[in-house]
């Protein structure tokens, strides 16, 4: 069973994920370039983060972790990658 992460909310990092969309990005899974155009409506699933991200015309959910943004600020970056470090901790939401 994951752990909870050790703070209540959104982090702040999260709100520096959404100054930044619309960014280019990819993962292991497409092995494409796509645009992640948001965060997705988490309601209902509050133990992951995702992104919407469009892929040949189809917009579809990915999981926050499997992606690698391209060419993003440094802010963004780093929110993206502190949620890598917590889901190999085992932490969710």
């Amino acid at each position: 069973m994951p752990k909870r992460l050790p703070w209540d909310g959104i982090p702040i990092w999260v709100i520096t994920l959404n100054s930044e969309f619309p960014f280019q990005a990819t993962s292991a899974k497409t092995r494409s370039i796509f645009t992640v155009t948001g965060m997705a409506d988490s309601s209902g699933r509050l133990s992951n983060m995702y992104v919407v991200v469009v892929i040949n015309g189809d917009e579809l959910q990915l999981p926050l972790e499997k992606i690698e943004p391209i060419n993003v600020g440094a802010g963004t970056a780093q929110a993206i990658e502190d949620w890598k470090y917590w889901v190999r901790k085992g932490y969710s939401f």
